[in-house]
């Protein structure tokens, strides 16, 4: 009433309140985001006064206003241009009172430029209890406006806390602290029978009895280890699906009735779409494919029941999900919901127009980043989560997208192979990969031309680890002869690499190598959305993404259709629509390329860059190594599968 009653939140509309320090606003951006706005000088309006309650309180038409400087305590320093009884008395006026003593009571200081300038001791002094310091005309300005907005418009100080909320900070520090309690009691009377064991309960990390009458508040965190269940029992099946029914509409404010046409509410739950199978189902399979007994029952060579028990590893998609963060209780393996992701996807993209517009709207940022984490759930522990606010995560997030993917195909895979009771699980899971899949013999010409391949066009900036080929297949995909069939006339067919994670194999033997969908963002891609290969085995090789303690990945030699290539040298948005007219292919020109002196060609005319590296010679370039890029899979035919072992170097 005294300062005027607060305008809404200039950003949202909502409601202000004071918390501690500053104003906090208490409404929402969005149905996903609180609003973040805070001020210390909020805008006000004039209180007025119902007609109805001045009928009722004779007191009020005739009340004298609070004034100004009523309980400030103000000091002067230095030569004013009024005399210190003038201003002295202009000061009790307002109702204020003079100070000579600088210490913590002093609201505010009365002073010149100049004086600030000198630093004098009594300057120190304020800067010491951040005192704010203001010119003569301060004590004009408050009769038309609140003493806090009048100091911070016309201080001279650089340093300064207002005063309402220094004494604020002094009151919090003198609040009387807890101690513990120093009463004892006699061990005659406080004898009591205490078991052999007792469950306690943490409450703030130290044990409580149960029976102690006492019970412990526990806030739970997802990605921590605290938190609380709450199971009831209900006479029957009806009652129970009653209680769920409004336990749903009070988390998230929609009726399970209408779910299918959920609205996200403000300060509501929003439910995840979540495949609720057997949560037996990894024990199951692992089980299955690490069973050395069953191997021995298959109709496939050894080399390749070990490949498919690599690619269909479920221990290494946990760890995938892991290394993304990825919260596996919300999100356990084998629940991801495509739909879900291809979302998050349109959520990054929405990110990246935000970041790369120059946009100075943290709050949209903050908005967008909300719901991709509840898209997506991580664990981030006791840490606080990242705001998606620069193109690095959001890159970083759209791999770990297309690795969900990936692992949500595998995983279907798996499951769907549990129930084929009349076949090994191990030929079950090699026949949904729709290839062939055979061993070349190491002491075949084929082998070791491969082998040097990878040995010769290993960069020389990849120094951290070398290769070895520990096993070499020949794939043969479902179509892809047919697919590649109207490419052959093409001119320029190259033998190129490609690396990808292990978990992501499945998916690739399955339906091939894609190109991103329509919703990824393109912030990642230096040529645009297709798909990418080298002549450099290490630089494909850095994309299996390999960890020291498990140093083995999968690469593929693909025989890839380039026709005329469009080149370029440094970063370029292009996509199949953007090509140059007669070219089907993209080459990004780099610094290094294999010797074409060592060039080798097959018997069907494919180039294998098999060279050590050299310098190329070229105009100066933003790329070290050769890219290539096709945006039509049908360019792509895969001929080769490596398994390679990464040795890495101390």
């Amino acid at each position: 009433m005294a300062f005027g009653a607060l305008e809404p939140c200039p950003e949202c509309n909502g409601f202000l309140v004071f918390n501690y320090t500053n104003f906090r606003c208490t409404g929402n951006i969005t149905e996903w985001t609180k609003c973040s706005y805070s001020t210390q000088l909020p805008k006000r309006r004039s209180f007025e006064i119902p007609d109805k309650i001045k009928e009722n309180y004779d007191i009020l038409p005739d009340y004298d206003p609070k004034l100004p400087l009523s309980g400030y305590s103000i000091a002067l320093v230095g030569r004013l241009s009024k005399r210190t009884r003038t201003l002295q008395k202009q000061i009790e006026q307002l109702g204020g009172t003079i100070i000579t003593t600088i210490d913590k009571t002093v609201d505010v200081i009365i002073s010149t430029q100049d004086e600030v300038q000198k630093g004098s001791k009594k300057i120190q002094d304020a800067q010491t209890f951040e005192i704010y310091i203001v010119p003569e005309q301060f004590l004009d300005d408050v009769l038309n406006d609140r003493p806090s907005i009048v100091m911070e418009k016309l201080k001279l100080s650089t340093w300064g806390i207002l005063p309402h909320i220094r004494k604020q900070q002094a009151q919090e520090k003198k609040k009387p602290r807890l101690k513990p309690s120093t009463t004892f009691k006699s061990a005659a009377r406080s004898k009591q029978f205490i078991p052999e064991k007792v469950t306690m309960k943490l409450k703030d990390g130290a044990a409580v009895d149960p029976d102690s009458g006492k019970f412990p508040l526990i806030q739970g965190r997802t990605g921590t280890t605290f938190g609380s269940k709450k199971i009831d029992e209900y006479d029957d099946q009806s009652d129970a699906i009653d209680a769920f029914h409004r336990i749903f509409f009070d988390k998230t404010g929609n009726k399970w009735a209408n779910r299918e046409t959920f609205k996200k509410l403000p300060n509501k739950h929003y439910p995840l779409e979540i495949d609720y199978g057997q949560h037996g189902d990894n024990d199951q399979i692992q089980k299955i494919l690490n069973d050395p007994n069953s191997k021995n029952r298959s109709c496939l060579p050894q080399s390749v029941q070990d490949l498919i028990c690599l690619i269909f590893n479920v221990e290494t998609m946990k760890e995938t999900l892991l290394s993304f963060e990825i919260d596996l209780t919300k999100m356990p393996l084998g629940k991801l919901s495509r739909n879900q992701l291809n979302t998050a996807y349109q959520v990054l993209t929405e990110l990246q127009t935000l970041i790369t517009s120059g946009s100075t709207n943290k709050t949209s940022i903050i908005d967008a980043t909300n719901r991709f984490y509840t898209l997506i759930p991580h664990n981030f522990g006791i840490s606080k989560p990242k705001v998606l606010d620069n193109i690095d995560l959001i890159q970083s997030k759209t791999q770990m997208i297309d690795n969900l993917l990936e692992i949500e195909i595998a995983y279907s895979m798996l499951k769907g192979s549990i129930d084929e009771k009349d076949e090994h699980p191990i030929d079950a899971h090699y026949k949904k990969l729709k290839s062939i899949i055979e061993p070349v013999d190491k002491n075949a010409e084929e082998y070791k031309r491969i082998e040097q391949y990878m040995i010769n066009t290993h960069a020389s900036t990849h120094n951290t680890y070398t290769l070895k080929l520990k096993e070499l297949f020949k794939v043969i995909r479902e179509g892809e002869d047919d697919r590649l069939q109207k490419w052959l006339k093409l001119q320029n067919h190259q033998l190129l690499w490609h690396g990808s994670r292990t978990t992501n194999f499945a998916g690739i033997l399955s339906q091939g190598l894609r190109i991103a969908p329509p919703e990824a963002p393109k912030t990642g891609y230096m040529f645009g959305k297709g798909v990418y290969f080298a002549d450099m085995a290490s630089k494909s090789a850095n994309y299996c993404f390999v960890k020291r303690e498990t140093p083995e990945g999968l690469m593929l030699l693909c025989e890839v259709a380039l026709g005329k290539m469009y080149e370029c040298y440094k970063s370029t948005d292009l996509s199949a629509d953007k090509l140059p007219t007669a070219t089907q292919s993209v080459k990004g020109c780099g610094q290094t390329v294999p010797d074409p002196k060592e060039h080798y060609y097959t018997d069907d005319g494919v180039l294998i860059p098999m060279g050590r590296g050299v310098n190329a010679k070229i105009p100066q370039s933003s790329l070290l190594y050769n890219e290539y890029i096709v945006y039509n899979t049908e360019q792509i035919k895969v001929k080769y599968l490596l398994r390679i072992e990464f040795n890495y170097k101390d």
